[in-house]
């Protein structure tokens, strides 16, 4: 079971869609309204825009995460992918190195297609962190 929510580019208040399993969050994938959110957003006074649209899953089992966030004039789409996951990372301290464990450590990368998206959604619904953290981590 996963826990999903969106944010819409009008409204303040991040929507908790509450869980789903796998299969139902496909079908969400399948049928989000990003262009019509994009279309919202550009129509809007800035003064009154509070996100990008924005989608992100959560399995509450391994604490990943992904948000997935549209930006750019419909012609020129591009996706944003944030990967949040428990991570242990050596830093160089002085003259030796440290293991410093981040339970949330965040990476993203801008320029993402359509196909990127659902390649790493796919991958987190698979439990694939290997894909994830070479693709995007």
């Amino acid at each position: 079971m996963f826990k999903y929510t969106i944010c819409e580019p009008l409204n303040p208040t991040i929507v908790d869609k509450g869980n789903v399993t796998a299969e139902q969050f496909r079908n969400v994938l399948q049928n989000f309204p990003w262009i019509d959110m994009l279309r919202e957003l550009e129509n809007a006074e800035e003064s009154k825009v509070c996100y990008s649209p924005s989608l992100e899953l959560v399995d509450p089992k391994s604490n990943h995460s992904l948000a997935i966030s549209i930006v750019g004039p419909e012609s020129e789409l591009e996706y944003y992918i944030f990967y949040k996951r428990p991570k242990t990372i050596t830093k160089r301290k002085w003259f030796k190195t440290v293991e410093v464990f981040k339970p949330e450590y965040l990476t993203d990368r801008t320029g993402q297609s359509e196909k990127d998206v659902e390649d790493a959604f796919n991958a987190l619904l698979e439990g694939n962190f290997e894909l994830l953290e070479s693709r995007w981590g």
